[in-house]
């Protein structure tokens, strides 16, 4: 995973969500969530003595974090709570979701709807949103959802009706003191409360596009980007300043080679 703001003080982090499984390499990963570091030892073969070797024994990668077996709160809070929190306050925040197919990506960013503990960072970050603008009664917030997929090299509106055309000759376009960089013609919409904020979020992630290969039968092919657009203005009348921000909650497609999933 990967978060941002837009301020330079809170650059781009880098983390790592881990999990065991049946198949872990236990002898040639070394997980250290203390020191946020991994370091993987693949046992490579050492040639006989005398003869040149040129391979490296180990690799040591360090993270800003890394999350071994934790749950979608402890990943919430550590990881994504910050960033949201600098949306409300202002700031463009970015949380992505990055891995192979199978990794968890969508579990971590969308979680189990049936399972109210087990949501992930997506609905987390509505509800985090809506909190702090219940509490903030002195200011006019006016909160806009987009949902776009990219698949092929194409954008899709995952909020468009379902009759409606859902893929269109879409333009990346630029608001400077608004929006930022942003697709225009996706359909925007005015959402009042957390629920009809986490029903388009829902309703949209089912018109994603799904492809059988090899690796997961049930795989996303695609990139989806929800984004959360958050306007506010103080209500006494002082200022007629409007302060625009937005949150991009992206969950990117497989990253495994297509060549190793065999896809049909």
């Amino acid at each position: 995973m990967a978060s941002t703001a837009r301020a330079a003080r809170k650059p781009i982090k880098v983390c790592v969500r881990t999990r065991p499984t049946a198949n872990f390499a236990q002898d040639e990963i070394k997980i250290d969530p203390e020191q946020n570091t991994i370091i993987v030892d693949p046992n490579i073969e050492q040639p006989p003595p005398g003869e040149p070797n040129n391979k490296q024994a180990s690799f040591k990668f360090v993270y800003h974090n890394v999350l071994h077996n934790a749950s979608q709160e402890t990943v919430y809070q550590t990881l994504t709570h910050d960033v949201v929190q600098d949306v409300v306050n202002g700031i463009n925040g970015t949380v992505m979701s990055y891995g192979q197919t199978g990794s968890g990506k969508t579990f971590t960013m969308m979680g189990d709807i049936a399972n109210y503990a087990h949501r992930g960072v997506a609905p987390r970050a509505v509800a985090h949103v809506f909190q702090e603008v219940n509490m903030r009664v002195e200011t006019a917030f006016k909160i806009t959802c987009t949902y776009m997929e990219i698949y092929n090299e194409k954008v899709f509106d995952l909020l468009a009706d379902a009759d409606a055309e859902r893929t269109a000759d879409y333009t990346i376009a630029e608001e400077k003191g608004g929006k930022g960089v942003f697709v225009r013609g996706l359909t925007e919409v005015v959402v009042a409360t957390e629920q009809d904020a986490l029903n388009l979020l829902f309703s949209g992630e089912l018109g994603r596009t799904t492809a059988q290969h090899k690796l997961n039968r049930q795989s996303n092919r695609s990139h989806s980007v929800f984004t959360v657009y958050v306007q506010q203005q103080a209500r006494s009348g002082v200022s007629e300043r409007v302060i625009s921000s937005k949150l991009n909650l992206v969950d990117l497609a497989g990253s495994e080679r297509l060549k190793k999933t065999m896809e049909m």
